[in-house]
């Protein structure tokens, strides 16, 4: 079954990853860095299901490949197809060969226009894999969090401000690992029942992330951006994501106690895949082009907040016209 407060975050954490890849003012970016990632890997920590594959990893092979590879590089080959025809609509010279291809989706490396940017789908799978690896060797939380979160720190000491990169983003696993392990130990102790009757709790979480994200952007004015290895100070990135984290988790359950169940903010939260893996190469900038005749009218972060809804709503129509023939095909096939 799925948990809606959950989809609400998603919902909300997929809305600020469209609004991340365009051209917005600075000050937003690291705002919307310093906890977005974190947010998705907390969520996919929340609802993995350790108990279900720790004995029966032929299964997990099977389930990740078929929800996560497979549509890795569909869409990346949608991509790299949607970018070699607008080249050749614009009779520009392709910027990269076949093996440069191979190689982006394969290893995950980027080359020119044809870098993908659908890391996350790869680092998901590799975090699913350490995690459930060291459930099995260990079986225990305590020594799955405790080495999580040495993986993590390390990695980010060792990464932070570099433009080091391991094949298939296992770098960046490693950085998110922890976010993940945290997400399924907050399902496991139901930490959500702690947090609930806590309201006045977002507060406190909202001034440590205010305090925590203005101590780091002063001290290291680069910004915030795990892709591109900048997080800071490791201890003040790990403290805001979480502050946000928790702030957030509140929100949203108050938020699934009064809205009606039945809404198109959680119908994106269940479609968050198929938004990230369309909008930064194919349908955002389609959005972009169709209506940068708006940018003389009003300030260009205000202009990307608008192009993000209808980039969003796009795909949305998209998703639901192919459920649509997809189910008229279905009931065809039944008649016949």
């Amino acid at each position: 079954y799925r948990l809606n407060y959950v989809d609400y975050l998603k919902c909300f954490a997929i809305y600020l990853v469209v609004l991340g890849h365009c051209s917005i003012d600075s000050k937003l970016m690291h705002i919307i860095y310093s906890f977005h990632l974190p947010l998705f890997f907390f969520l996919s920590g929340y609802v993995f299901n350790v108990d279900k594959y720790e004995y029966n990893f032929k299964d997990f092979i099977k389930s990740r490949f078929k929800n996560l590879l497979i549509p890795y590089f569909k869409y990346c080959i949608y991509i790299v197809l949607f970018l070699t025809f607008i080249s050749k609509l614009k009779g520009e010279q392709l910027q990269y060969t076949f093996l440069d291809i191979i190689n982006a989706l394969v290893i995950g490396l980027r080359f020119g226009k044809c870098g993908v940017t659908l890391w996350f789908i790869l680092s998901l799978f590799t975090i699913q894999l350490i995690i459930l690896i060291l459930y099995k060797i260990f079986k225990s939380d305590k020594l799955t969090i405790f080495i999580s979160l040495l993986t993590s720190f390390i990695t980010i000491f060792i990464t932070n401000g570099t433009k080091f990169r391991l094949p298939v983003y296992f770098d960046l696993s490693l950085a998110f690992l922890l976010f993940f392990e945290i997400g399924i130990l907050s399902r496991k102790f139901n930490i959500m029942k702690l947090l609930i009757n806590k309201v006045r709790f977002i507060y406190f979480e909202l001034l440590m992330y205010i305090c925590m994200l203005l101590l780091n952007l002063t001290y290291f004015t680069k910004g915030i951006n795990p892709f591109f290895n900048m997080y800071g100070n490791p201890f003040l990135f790990y403290g805001t994501a979480m502050s946000a984290i928790a702030m957030l988790l509140i929100l949203a359950c108050k938020i699934d106690e009064r809205i009606e169940k039945d809404n198109y903010f959680l119908e994106i939260g269940k479609n968050t895949n198929i938004i990230y893996c369309l909008h930064q190469f194919i349908i955002l900038p389609i959005c972009i082009n169709c209506f940068s005749f708006v940018l003389n009218y009003i300030p260009n972060t205000l202009f990307f907040v608008f192009i993000s809804f209808l980039c969003i709503f796009i795909i949305m129509k998209y998703k639901s016209l192919k459920t649509f023939l997809s189910r008229k095909k279905y009931i065809i096939g039944k008649i016949m």
